[in-house]
């Protein structure tokens, strides 16, 4: 079996080898060190208990709505434009480089300070909880990190340094498990906003350290005056990849000020101890999104494997993890403990489990918006989805932390279908991604497997659709990857 996996391997391109090495060592450093975070929030929301958990759970949201405002989109465009550079041009990578982990110190700094300053007003007259005051001055100064932080990682990743990042993720994680278990014991909420604050922190140290090393044997050549040369990308890429993610984030922080505004801490608590396993399998596709987008920017190739695996891996992976849950949402419940079991819960993490399988599905298609430079169409969709969220929520708030689950299910369905007509009128999808017997039998599958979860129908009964339903997953992904029908995710530029 390993001599044919050692054969197969051999045979193909260069492009392809690079991409699955990049898969490889992104996905082992991520399991693992994804593996004892997740654990570590699973412990943080079992000791805070699910007020105070709703409580972290919406300023980690906060600090995540204006790191989108400090990152400005440098990540991507670094993994983007690093990458494709790195090998034609070192000096020019170089100068990229340098503006975007520059002019991410500048954002970061600004919006920390901003932050910091008005930590009251947000508490007070946003949240109306003025004990938080605090907790939304400690969580500014992790925006500064935060912003630094994923410019590092998107020189990293440009420079295809997968192996690096896996380190230093593992490492990473052997520090946050401590430190954030300690930090909820000993201090609740506020302790485990410092834990973030730490480990951030951290993580950026080791970026550094990383990158500066890899300049002094000579990979890539920092030069921060010389990196302004490069500012329009500031305009062409970063600020398109920046805006959708500062009015998607604040339009989902939104939603979780009205989910606290109208049914309390706790309902936010539930839903935060769901949305973990979103943010799980996110984080996973995320760390195989950056080899993907490294190599597509980088090859000059047709490799209809690679075009396949871009759209397929993502999508299968959601599906793989999200599963088990979809099926048994019960056993989320007993993994957070008592205070989260019960009906509320297991249909919030239903409906957050379709939401992922769909973002899961889409995931392949947004790495088209950054292949082609498409990114101020991927900022109208972004735009609807948020306002189709907030609509929806609007409606559905009186179900709590289910209303706000399923209003994510209805708005990224409805953009993802909007933008249908775009991926085939440009020739960017086939139809058979679309809509064919392969996506409609999965559709179905995964209605299925919820429709069984959400009706209570007896687990002996959901064992023996679970098996079933994976056996035709497996197979209808495997007819997928056969089929010969064109991608053509590499006719750009």
């Amino acid at each position: 079996m390993l001599n044919s996996v050692k054969t197969l391997y051999s045979r193909q391109s260069d492009d392809l080898k690079g991409l699955v090495k990049g898969v490889f060592w992104s996905l082992f450093g991520s399991v693992l060190s994804k593996a004892l975070v997740f654990l570590s929030w699973i412990l943080v929301a079992r000791i805070l208990g699910r007020e105070s958990y709703g409580e972290y759970g919406l300023i980690r949201n906060t600090v995540l709505m204006f790191s989108a405002f400090a990152g400005f989109g440098l990540s991507v465009t670094a993994t983007r434009f690093v990458a494709r550079y790195i090998n034609e041009d070192v000096a020019k990578s170089g100068r990229i480089a340098s503006l975007t982990l520059s002019f991410s110190v500048i954002m970061g700094l600004s919006i920390s300070l901003i932050v910091f300053a008005f930590s009251d007003v947000i508490a007070q007259s946003v949240i109306k909880d003025a004990r938080l005051a605090t907790d939304f001055r400690i969580a500014s100064f992790i925006l500064f990190f935060s912003a630094l932080e994923g410019a590092q990682t998107g020189v990293l990743q440009g420079m295809r340094q997968f192996r690096r990042i896996a380190v230093i993720n593992l490492v990473n994680a052997f520090v946050s498990f401590p430190v954030f278990v300690a930090g909820a014991y000993y201090f609740g909420t506020t302790g485990s906003v410092v834990a973030l604050g730490i480990t951030t922190m951290v993580l950026c140290i080791q970026n550094q350290a990383a990158i500066y090393s890899f300049a002094k044997k000579g990979l890539i050549s920092l030069n921060f005056r010389q990196g302004w040369k490069e500012w329009r990308l500031l305009y062409i890429f970063s600020l398109p990849a920046a805006l959708a993610g500062i009015i998607s984030i604040p339009l989902k922080w939104y939603t979780d000020v009205m989910l606290v505004n109208t049914s309390g801490f706790s309902a936010m608590g539930i839903y935060s101890a769901a949305f973990l396993i979103y943010t799980i399998v996110a984080v996973l596709a995320n760390t195989m999104n950056a080899p993907f987008v490294s190599f597509m920017s980088g090859s000059k190739a047709d490799n209809d494997v690679i075009e396949k695996l871009n759209i397929l891996v993502p999508w299968f992976l959601g599906i793989m993890i999200g599963l088990p849950f979809l099926c048994f949402p019960e056993a989320g419940g007993y993994l957070f403990g008592k205070e989260y079991q019960g009906e509320e819960f297991n249909s919030t993490l239903v409906f957050i489990i379709l939401y992922m399988i769909i973002v899961m599905y889409k995931q392949g298609m947004n790495r088209i918006f950054i292949v082609h430079n498409m990114q101020w169409i991927n900022l109208m969709t972004v735009t609807a989805w948020g306002l189709i969220l907030i609509g929806s929520f609007y409606m559905l708030k009186e179900y709590a932390s289910v209303g706000l689950a399923i209003s994510y299910c209805i708005s990224y369905t409805l953009v993802t279908i909007l933008i249908y007509p775009l991926y085939v009128k440009r020739k960017l999808m086939p139809l058979e991604f679309i809509i064919s017997r392969n996506v409609l039998t999965i559709w179905g599958t995964m209605a299925l497997a919820a429709y069984l979860s959400l009706s209570r129908v007896h687990w002996g009964y959901r064992i023996a659709a679970y098996v079933g339903i994976m056996a035709v997953v497996v197979f209808t992904f495997k007819n997928m990857l056969k089929s010969k029908v064109k991608y053509n995710l590499f006719s750009h530029e």
